[in-house]
């Protein structure tokens, strides 16, 4: 037997937007590289992606072109 894991969606499908920092919309809006706060992955999906977006920073950091992905 042998233990796979589902690829994760790439944040670079998303948008560097605005978006709330849970999924509740509590937070106050910070902008990031996001799939969307509604974003849900697949219910077989066991690993990786448990999160909608990106650090803040990471995603600036990203959008200046000093770090490609």
């Amino acid at each position: 037997m042998i233990a796979v894991e589902l690829r994760p969606a790439d944040y670079d499908q998303g948008k560097f937007t605005y978006d709330f920092g849970d999924t509740g919309h509590l937070t106050p809006l910070v902008k990031m590289h996001t799939l969307g706060s509604t974003f849900v992955p697949p219910g077989i999906h066991a690993g990786g992606l448990r999160y909608h977006g990106m650090a803040p920073l990471v995603s600036h950091v990203i959008d200046l072109d000093w770090l490609s992905q």
